[in-house]
């Protein structure tokens, strides 16, 4: 019987572990994301899963981008993000993690993970890891010098995977920022605000 004993656990292993790839469909193909027919699918997709971590995150009434914005903006002439999506076979998207280069002028090129989320279903099965393992690669990849995300306070399980991979979170810096509204409110230098619009339509158009 004591020799049966390994072999009943690789096998009660194997059996939960194919319950639970069955269950949740967690068959996943790790994609990056660029121009292309796709766009108005992922994007879709993409918006969904950005309003659902808007409501994880308490602040669903914030979310004012739309699905045509992301087309411009992530799949346009002048495309300003990139992301990784998790899909199913079926061509579901369950998680994406969308991305950006940003600069410091103490350490210089850097990559900006804007947001990882995953669908609340398949979250904890690893699906999150993978996806942010994909943006450590393409900051190696593109010479980066720094990978920088945020993280809400309240947030444990995501700060519980930062600290297990050794991140470092810095409590000392606070997040500054002006609404749509506040930046049409605020009072620029009227000769500054001359220098930028000038400058803005001699530039060539793409």
């Amino acid at each position: 019987m004591a020799n049966k004993v390994p072999l009943l656990i690789f096998l009660f292993v194997l059996i939960a572990s194919y319950f639970i790839i069955y269950i949740t469909g967690c068959i996943f193909l790790i994609v990056s994301v660029a121009f292309g027919a796709v766009s108005s699918r992922v994007a879709g997709f993409s918006a969904a899963l950005i309003q659902e971590l808007a409501v994880y995150e308490r602040a669903p009434h914030e979310v004012t981008n739309t699905l045509a914005d992301m087309q411009r903006d992530g799949f346009g002439p002048e495309a300003i993000f990139k992301f990784f999506v998790a899909e199913q076979p079926d061509g579901k998207i369950a998680g994406i993690a969308l991305y950006y280069t940003a600069y410091s002028t103490w350490k210089g090129r850097m990559l900006f993970l804007e947001d990882l989320v995953v669908t609340e279903e398949i979250r904890g099965t690893g699906i999150g890891k993978q996806l942010f393992d994909a943006v450590v690669a393409e900051a190696r990849h593109t010479g980066a010098n720094r990978m920088k995300w945020q993280v809400l306070e309240w947030n444990e399980p995501a700060i519980g995977f930062y600290k297990r991979i050794g991140a470092n979170l810095d409590p000392e810096w606070l997040n500054g920022n002006l609404t749509a509204e506040q930046l049409q409110a605020y009072a620029c230098a009227p000769s500054v605000e001359a220098i930028v619009t000038s400058d803005n339509q001699s530039a060539p158009s793409s």
